[in-house]
């Protein structure tokens, strides 16, 4: 009921939705504008430009970013693990 009829997740459907780079990009009926989750993780914002995207004002930052961690050899890998308590 909530992938249908949820605010949060029809605020972002179809493309008026967009700001520009977005509206008037030729990949705007295949990409949706992207990952919204990625763009407030980014830009605090989630209707801003998927920080993936190249026409993102935050592209670059990320790009930044993701060159930086892959450059370290000293990241652990630490796995998500939900607590017993919540564990079906």
């Amino acid at each position: 009921m909530i992938w249908q009829f949820g605010s949060a997740f029809n605020a972002f459907r179809g493309t008026a939705w967009m700001p520009d780079p977005c509206q008037s990009c030729e990949r705007r009926d295949i990409d949706f504008g992207g990952c919204r989750c990625q763009a407030m993780a980014m830009a605090g914002d989630p209707t801003a430009t998927d920080p993936v995207c190249s026409r993102s004002s935050f592209h670059a930052e990320l790009q930044a970013r993701a060159d930086e961690d892959s450059a370290s050899t000293d990241v652990a890998l630490v796995y998500r693990r939900m607590p017993r308590e919540q564990r079906p």
